[in-house]
């Protein structure tokens, strides 16, 4: 937690002439750690301390790409900008404020809401297709399907992970496939790309009411194929086979995808959580012991789940 540097924190944002009163406990995860702040006025914002080492040029580009989206009606929630930029760096970290948007995450058991998700995934996936990045190519080094350290490094984790052995009966019946519908072709330049949210859960789509509210955490944000965007949701949002079609079609009226990027895209949850299990894997000194194995057995669930939406697509 972050709680024991927040004075020195807020003397900082003085500087910028930002003046919080920290309010709460934080809330952490394994990529970033988040806190609760209220200015005079009484109103309330988030600060998050990225642990990614991101650029500050990444940092940039998600800031204006989120006020791409905002000015063109997608409620996208992007940093606040202080002193023009949407970061400060301090003592080797790298922060960001945000407003503080009232609402609840998604409930997935609400089929007003399951629609008007995919109607802002789907908005945001157009919006995305016609963006001009101007600062270059914007990638994540663990999550961009051109420099997924994948087969390099995947075999070592395999071996040296506990509990791995039916990640490797997953991986030995789906590898063929994975790589012929989904990251060769990617790779080679056939399938549509742009900037891809790449982390649609139900607690990143805020919503009062049935109402869209906010899409937040534009951490893992980066350009890739668009078919990489379907992993988090086809796993986290969709309850069935069903859904997923249907999500797919709200996409691709946007998007025009070929048979073959609509195949590809049941895949993708299946890459996704093996590139997260080898995250969990290599980072065990991140995670405290009994938390290293809580995490390793979420992402070994995950993988297999995934493996099960595969099956779904001859």
């Amino acid at each position: 937690m972050i709680v024991s540097r927040e004075h020195e924190v807020l003397s900082r944002l003085s500087q910028f002439g930002v003046r919080l009163t920290f309010e709460g406990d934080a809330t952490t995860g394994s990529i970033s750690k988040t806190m609760f702040f209220r200015n005079e006025k009484g109103e309330r914002f988030v600060l998050q301390r990225n642990s990614l080492d991101r650029d500050a040029e990444s940092l940039e580009a998600e800031c204006e790409f989120v006020e791409y989206l905002e000015a063109n009606g997608l409620p996208g929630i992007g940093a606040i900008r202080m002193d023009s930029k949407p970061f400060f760096r301090y003592k080797d970290n790298v922060y960001a404020i945000y407003p503080f948007v009232h609402g609840s995450g998604l409930d997935i058991s609400n089929p007003t809401q399951i629609k008007e998700a995919f109607a802002g995934i789907g908005q945001f996936l157009s919006l995305s297709s016609l963006y001009s990045l101007k600062l270059g190519t914007w990638e994540n080094r663990w999550w961009s399907i051109s420099r997924y350290p994948f087969e390099k490094n995947f075999q070592v984790h395999l071996e040296e992970s506990p509990y791995a052995e039916p990640i490797r009966a997953i991986y030995q019946t789906s590898r063929d496939k994975l790589f012929n519908r989904l990251i060769t072709p990617a790779k080679q330049g056939l399938y549509k790309t742009g900037i891809i949210h790449s982390d649609f859960r139900p607690e990143n789509l805020l919503f009062e009411d049935d109402t869209l509210k906010g899409i937040i955490d534009w951490t893992s944000a980066h350009h890739d194929a668009f078919v990489m965007e379907f992993a988090r949701p086809f796993l986290h949002l969709c309850q069935s086979l069903e859904q997923r079609e249907e999500l797919l079609n709200v996409a691709d009226n946007h998007l025009g995808f070929s048979q073959e990027e609509k195949k590809s895209a049941f895949y993708s949850p299946l890459l996704l959580e093996l590139v997260e299990f080898m995250w969990v894997a290599g980072h065990k000194d991140s995670f405290g012991e009994d938390e290293f194995k809580r995490e390793l057995m979420d992402a070994i669930e995950r993988v297999a789940a995934a493996h099960d939406i595969c099956k779904e697509v001859s």
